[in-house]
């Protein structure tokens, strides 16, 4: 385990496992490797893993919904709470979730530099999907900052188009790593390798422009104003100076970043410290004290409804298919806090006063 650092506190076996079978991977040999506070057991790779590129790449690590993250904006006006019902209505309208997609297409995949890949199926599909939000834990919020000013908050990410090319280059990886390893853990090296890092980044690119995009159809839709561009912090991905940041944020020196919690607890925007140690990165939320199914298992329905109902947010996403989402699935909130002082300095501590989640089948979508 020579190279790593662990930055967080009371990790169940099953995530202690994960982080030794990456840090075995002939990927990270004389990798720095540094584990953020809310990492959690996930798919494929321990959430909260942040180490740098070496010459051997695994899509797995970054995973399906490539380039996924948040984009906070703040308003220009208040909105009342007396208000919230219609401005809820007027974004159910103006941004597809779950499965939908826009009826017409709402980009060009040649701006993104995917038109020529013959690998990636119902190319129309995915540009409809420019401006949707998806499902499982992504999510459009309201928040208020200590001062009563407000944010609007999308989390998102690249949608079909990450999840076929992680699934495209991973499958190419399987097929020509020869190295005893899961198959999870299987790496690209040399052209291929190189081939998907532009995909990645293509990927990347459109996620930022997905979250603008659904900005854009709400204040379209519902005529506030925004004060400002507002700025992003992306949470799966490679950044350009090859860092690997999974379930983790870059939090450079005078970097702004936006880390939530939960839906009841909000988020703070926090400045990044530059701190070496950490690989100049955050944790990405709290992360989960259980998992989707545990949650769906164990968790009430109606005590999730009047906990959002009691912390005053206007949540009619509240219900039995965003169970998974509750704030007794995450941990807790101060906990992270306390953890991540040595890497970013917490300059607004933001309360929701909505919240907005599909609300279809169970799942992510």
């Amino acid at each position: 385990m020579a190279g790593i650092k662990v930055f967080a506190e009371n990790l169940e076996d099953s995530t202690k496992e994960q982080i030794e079978e990456i840090s075995s991977c002939p990927a990270f040999e004389g990798a720095k490797i540094r584990i953020m506070p809310d990492a959690h057991k996930g798919k494929g790779c321990v959430i909260g893993f942040t180490a740098n590129l070496g010459d051997k790449v695994i899509p797995n690590l970054v995973g399906v919904d490539i380039g996924c993250g948040m984009y906070c904006v703040p308003l220009a006006e208040t909105i009342a709470r007396d208000d919230l019902i219609q401005f809820n209505r007027d974004v159910k309208c103006a941004v597809p979730t779950g499965f939908s997609l826009h009826r017409d297409p709402a980009c060009v995949l040649a701006d993104f530099d995917m038109e020529s890949r013959d690998w990636l199926q119902d190319k129309r599909k995915v540009e409809r999907s420019m401006g949707t939000l998806g499902g499982g834990n992504h999510f459009i919020e309201l928040d208020e900052d200590e001062d009563g000013c407000q944010y609007l908050v999308v989390h998102t990410g690249s949608r079909n188009m990450g999840k076929q090319t992680a699934e495209h280059h991973q499958a190419l990886a399987q097929k020509t790593c020869t190295t005893d390893i899961p198959d999870e853990l299987k790496y690209l090296v040399g052209d291929l390798s190189a081939e998907y890092l532009v995909d990645m980044h293509n990927c990347q690119r459109f996620s930022n422009q997905n979250r603008k995009a659904i900005v854009a159809q709400i204040v379209e839709r519902t005529g506030i104003r925004l004060d400002g561009d507002g700025f992003t912090t992306m949470h799966n991905y490679i950044s350009e100076d090859g860092m690997i940041r999974k379930g983790a944020i870059s939090a450079h020196a005078g970097e702004m970043v936006l880390i939530p919690f939960n839906m009841r607890d909000g988020a703070v925007i926090a400045r990044g410290k530059g701190n070496e140690d950490w690989n100049c990165s955050a944790p990405h939320g709290t992360g989960r004290a259980m998992s989707r199914t545990k949650a769906f298992q164990t968790l009430d329905t109606r005590s999730f409804v009047n906990e959002m109902r009691d912390a005053g947010i206007y949540c009619p996403s509240a219900c039995e298919t965003t169970l998974d989402e509750s704030p007794e699935a995450y941990k807790p909130a101060d906990d992270v806090l306390r953890l991540m002082d040595p890497t970013v300095d917490v300059i607004h501590r933001l309360k929701p006063i909505w919240n907005f989640k599909a609300t279809g089948k169970r799942g992510r979508r």
